[in-house]
């Protein structure tokens, strides 16, 4: 829509997971997850609400009549990354992402479940900067689907991910102790109903929720204000 992302739509099975007060995404789920990503925009579905840009809608697996499932991982050592600041040979640049996801039948054609986890880490040294920004973040899903009969289907989802970032903000005029642990935790849930009344017609009902913080600590213990050195001439 050409819009800022506060303006957009983000949902997960139907579940707004927007920021309530910025506006922008608040959940982190795994593309991993994704069986389907909905993208529209002005003019969509009578369901989707509550924006002026565009539409995004993940639509997590479900799992199915064959047990199936995968493992990601992804390894890059600060080794691997070249280096344009010969002049601070301390560098830092490892990421690492390992995903782990199964889904199979409970019983066959009529209850499926879907399960995966989540682990990423980014750590790097700032231009200037004294020590690391440590960025991890954990995250679980787990979905249970169930064909009630031919014509009705209920699901339930429940997704949980934690933003874990410590010296968030450490740079060459932010000293450590000056920096942020970021506590970020967020969780979500999806019971979802769908009926068909006929070939044309179908009835759906969903309860969801989620529920979050965003946490910024100071990284010199939780009682000890932070402070910025600017140069070194003083404290702003």
């Amino acid at each position: 829509g050409g819009t800022t992302e506060g303006q957009n739509a983000v949902t997960l099975d139907g579940v707004n997971v927007a920021d309530a007060g910025g506006g922008g995404h608040w959940l982190l789920p795994s593309i991993q997850w994704m069986d389907v990503i909905e993208v529209g925009g002005l003019g969509a579905n009578a369901e989707y609400g509550g924006y002026t840009g565009g539409m995004i809608n993940g639509v997590t697996k479900s799992g199915g009549n064959k047990l199936s499932g995968d493992v990601e991982l992804y390894y890059q050592p600060s080794s691997w990354v070249a280096d344009n600041t010969p002049e601070t040979p301390d560098d830092t640049f490892k990421f690492s992402n390992v995903a782990v996801n199964v889904g199979g039948p409970f019983i066959k054609d009529k209850l499926w479940f879907f399960v995966g986890a989540e682990y990423w880490r980014l750590e790097t040294t700032p231009l200037g900067a004294e020590d690391t920004s440590d960025r991890k973040i954990p995250r679980f899903l787990g979905k249970v689907s169930w064909q009630l009969d031919p014509k009705n289907k209920l699901m339930f989802m429940a997704e949980y991910d934690k933003v874990v970032h410590d010296r968030r903000g450490i740079g060459e005029f932010v000293l450590a102790e000056a920096s942020s642990k970021q506590r970020s935790p967020g969780a979500t849930f999806a019971l979802h109903w769908e009926s068909l009344v006929d070939d044309n017609n179908f009835v759906s009902a969903k309860l969801t929720g989620y529920d979050g913080r965003d946490d910024y600590l100071p990284f010199n213990g939780e009682n000890t204000p932070g402070r910025i050195d600017d140069a070194n001439t003083g404290i702003a």
